[in-house]
């Protein structure tokens, strides 16, 4: 008597499961193009940092620190801005760079008035072809690598993503 009742719950039930089948596989495809610009970045970074690691080394002195505040409204991270002198090819120049962030300004303060008083020596490179630009030499010398082991795990991750496996059909085959 209730066999067809029977029959047409378990066929929406079957139809749901296939819908939220699909769902899930269209969110993981979706996932893995999303994270191709994040791969492309990731190269951009250890690229840039390929770059700076055959850049001269030099000795620079702290000009000024500030501290720049969150944007007004929002909550964020203040930052410790440096400036630095330093001379290159026989002239002076300025460079200026975020040294670090943090939730609190106290702590920034105290990290400018310990580490980075007016006049301290820091390290720094430059770019040999111009030496206007610069950069603070902060992390070690196996960042470019690690951003490139990074990126060939995106690479995969999304890859695989992409390429989930469609999802069977439930047609029933014709063997009577």
């Amino acid at each position: 008597m209730f066999q067809p009742l029977k029959q047409i719950y378990n066929l929406i039930v079957k139809s749901e499961k296939r819908r939220e089948q699909k769902r899930d596989r269209l969110g993981k495809i979706f996932l893995g193009y999303m994270m191709i610009p994040v791969v492309i970045g990731t190269c951009l970074l250890s690229f840039n940092a390929f770059g700076q690691t055959s850049w001269t080394h030099a000795t620079g002195s702290v000009l000024k620190t500030r501290i720049e505040d969150p944007p007004e409204g929002k909550s964020g991270l203040y930052s410790l801005i440096l400036t630095y002198g330093y001379e290159a090819a026989g002239k002076s120049f300025r460079g200026s760079a975020p040294l670090t962030h943090d939730r609190k300004r106290v702590a920034l303060e105290h990290k400018q008035e310990d580490e980075f008083p007016v006049g301290a020596n820091i390290q720094i490179a430059y770019n040999p072809a111009d030496p206007s630009e610069s950069c603070l030499t902060r992390g070690s010398a196996i960042m470019p690598y690690f951003f490139l082991v990074l990126a060939a795990l995106l690479t995969f991750a999304s890859y695989k993503l992409i390429r989930t496996k469609p999802i069977p059909s439930s047609v029933p085959s014709e063997d009577y």
